[in-house]
């Protein structure tokens, strides 16, 4: 059934996992491989690696297969909306998705043979419609990582950077604008690590005063 133009898509719930696992990938080739095995189709990924003559050198970037390459950028690009870069989140809601990260029926949409201002190019329809009875834009999403990250930006008071360091996978949805912690384990290991410092630092002054306490009511 077609979608009225005034309303604004659904979402599937299980896309907003997809960027929790992009933002979370070790720098490891396994590790991007399990990616694009479990979300098939959700970033691009050739086939097997891109001749050297056609690969980018970049530099600061971990040894991966350059077939990953636009996966791992997508993810540093995700880490950095994740934190809060509202002109990163702009540029990937934005126009400009590479035609191969399209599907055949969005590439057969897309691409216009009558249209002598695009002269057969590829005619990028408007991502903003208009709710006239709302009086507000509605933003269309043209891929599936789109989609995604928009509805990462409707939640965007629950998308949090876990307040333990050394956790492994600090990029996740809280329950609440308030929740710092991914798991009860990393406030866990959190407060014991506050504790022990605290005990450290003020545990010997705080001692000395309780004892002196005691001797005065004695």
């Amino acid at each position: 059934m077609k979608m009225p133009d005034n309303l604004a898509p659904t979402f599937e719930p299980s896309k907003i996992e997809a960027l929790k696992d992009l933002a979370n990938l070790r720098d490891e080739a396994a590790a991007f491989g399990w990616f694009a095995r479990r979300w098939p189709g959700f970033v691009y990924v050739p086939d097997t690696d891109l001749p050297y003559a056609l690969s980018v050198p970049l530099t600061g970037i971990p040894d991966l297969p350059n077939r990953f390459l636009r996966m791992w950028q997508l993810r540093e690009d995700i880490r950095r909306v994740w934190k809060g870069d509202s002109d990163k989140l702009k540029a990937l809601l934005s126009p400009g998705v590479p035609p191969e990260e399209l599907t055949v029926e969005e590439r057969h949409a897309l691409l216009t043979k009558d249209d002598s201002s695009t002269a057969g190019g590829w005619a990028w329809p408007p991502q903003l419609k208009v709710d006239w009875l709302r009086s507000q834009f509605v933003y269309v999403p043209r891929t599936e990582f789109q989609k995604a990250v928009y509805e990462l930006f409707r939640k965007s008071s629950l998308v949090k950077v876990c307040g333990n360091p050394d956790c492994v996978t600090p990029f996740f949805i809280g329950r609440r604008a308030a929740q710092r912690y991914c798991s009860d384990l990393c406030a866990q290991v959190f407060q014991r690590e506050w504790k022990r410092r605290w005990w450290k630092e003020r545990g010997t002054k705080w001692r000395h005063k309780k004892s002196r306490r005691k001797r005065g009511k004695g």
